[in-house]
């Protein structure tokens, strides 16, 4: 029998408490940038990793928690909402 593949979700540090500070020109909740943010999906496993390894670093210099709780608390995806 033949068990067919499902692919793996791409990695993301998206911790869905999105606040893009415009000052900053981060995500207050992972650290990225819109234009990472916008083409995370067209990204290769490799070059996404390469970001979310800079991500602690970029978070400290501008001042950010590491956790990203500077964004609030998460909200729901919409298909969670009730």
């Amino acid at each position: 029998m033949v068990v067919p593949m499902t692919p793996a979700a791409p990695s993301s540090p998206c911790t869905r408490a999105c606040h893009l500070d415009r000052a900053l020109r981060l995500c207050r909740g992972c650290g990225r940038t819109g234009a990472e943010i916008a083409g995370w999906g067209r990204l290769s496993e490799p070059e996404r990793s390469v970001i979310m390894a800079g991500l602690p670093a970029r978070r400290a210099a501008a001042g950010l928690s590491p956790t990203g709780v500077d964004a609030g608390p998460a909200r729901p995806y919409p298909w969670q909402m009730t």
